[in-house]
């Protein structure tokens, strides 16, 4: 987590200005020494064998041929570091993070099509434990700023902060980036376009999850077809023709409605985050596909997830299909983290029309007893016991152009995180 707390006073490394940083691509080295920074915090615990093994699994997320990390032609999931403006090619980086293009779309107010346009998501921000405490995460997500958006949507850049970070080619050319903050709103909001328009701006979003009982497994159905990695592509292309058309049906018309496209490679990617954690089953499904309703088939999308690692807020209620384990919000200590067991599934995207049996169903055929959702999908009265959880992972959204107050984010669902 970025500047999460300082290091001893003996380990720290000599304080650099802001002002003498700047933000740069990471060269092969620099990208090496964030892996290395980030194991330890983030994935030590989580059942590799070692950090060499972990950087072996985590390759493939940066192979430029992946369809999550290409769009038209080119490298979209890029690494970046913050560097003395002296000493750019540095390995010893003072904080870094990672970008991934994801193409978009918004529809103005009276509008009746939606407007193509391109999506940053931001992840990894981290502040290795020597260089924490100076300020290097917030100024790096400022400086990140000037990089993604088009120099006419953002105030000047401050002179108080030096000479303005070099651009890439293809880069400021964002509508907007998204996050997912797992220290609050008010750091990201501190990361500033210009020295005091706010940053990043925390979404509404509440986080469902739901205990099952292992006893309440349901068979599969006529018409029902079980999705595998291989078939993602196909429906990543569905959902993002469903989204296109019916972006015009959802949140408050008087704004400026955004979406998220899961093509190319949105679904898939959490396949692929599953596959390479230790103890992965070779056999697991991503998703499930129903019978035909007027028309078309109603689908949802999932990625099985290991077991907890922080405790989470429980606020259950009666039901049938769910297993009561504490008194309404009541912070419950859950069972140890595994690496290898597996115990829930996450709802990537779900259409209209998937009925909470089939979603018990995907989750009882994965072996596991939770299921979490990031929005409704109409569940919520049948399947009951719905629980919210603690303050991580909070989506936040900085817009390029617009008054953070004329926008709305819609289908804000698992498969936008990162």
């Amino acid at each position: 987590m970025p500047d999460a707390q300082s290091a001893p006073a003996d380990t720290r490394h000599a304080q650099v200005d802001l002002k003498d940083t700047t933000l740069v691509l990471s060269n092969d080295a620099q990208w090496h020494t964030a892996q290395v920074n980030q194991y330890p915090t983030w994935f030590e615990a989580r059942g590799y064998c070692g950090l060499d093994d972990f950087i072996e699994r985590r390759r493939p997320f940066f192979d430029p041929a992946a369809p999550w990390n290409a769009a038209n032609g080119k490298r979209t999931q890029l690494t970046w570091a913050l560097v003395p403006r002296s000493d750019p090619d540095t390995e010893n980086i003072l904080c870094g993070c990672e970008t991934y293009v994801r193409p978009a779309i918004y529809l103005p107010p009276g509008a009746s099509e939606p407007v193509d346009c391109i999506s940053y998501g931001v992840a990894c921000v981290y502040t290795n434990a020597a260089h924490r405490g100076y300020g290097y995460a917030r100024h790096m997500m400022r400086l990140l700023h000037y990089i993604l958006a088009p120099p006419a949507t953002l105030p000047p850049f401050p002179s108080a902060w030096g000479a303005p970070p070099a651009i890439p080619q293809g880069m400021q050319n964002a509508a907007f980036s998204v996050l997912y903050s797992g220290v609050g709103e008010e750091f990201y909001a501190k990361c500033t376009k210009g020295e005091h328009e706010p940053g990043y701006i925390r979404e509404n979003l509440v986080i469902r999850q739901w205990n099952i009982k292992p006893s309440c497994g349901l068979h599969d159905q006529e018409g029902w077809t079980w999705l595998r990695r291989a078939d993602l592509p196909a429906w990543e292309k569905e959902a993002s023709r469903r989204i296109r058309r019916d972006l015009c049906k959802e949140g408050d018309e008087r704004k400026i409605r955004l979406a998220i496209l899961p093509d190319p490679g949105c679904f898939e990617v959490h396949a692929v985050r599953y596959e390479v954690i230790p103890g992965a089953r070779p056999e697991a499904t991503n998703g499930l596909v129903l019978a035909e309703v007027d028309g078309e088939r109603p689908f949802f999308t999932y990625s099985i997830k290991p077991g907890p690692r922080k405790k989470w807020s429980a606020k259950e209620e009666s039901s049938p299909e769910v297993e009561t384990t504490a008194a309404p919000d009541v912070e419950t200590s859950t069972r140890p983290y595994d690496p290898h067991a597996c115990d829930r599934i996450v709802i990537m995207h779900a259409t209209p029309g998937v009925p909470w049996h089939a979603v018990v169903a995907a989750a009882t055929r994965e072996g596991v007893t939770r299921i979490e959702a990031w929005q409704g999908y109409g569940w919520d009265e049948e399947a009951g016991g719905a629980v919210r959880l603690p303050e991580e992972n909070l989506p936040c959204l900085a817009v390029y152009g617009w008054r953070d107050d004329e926008v709305e984010w819609e289908f804000d669902e698992k498969y936008t995180w990162l």
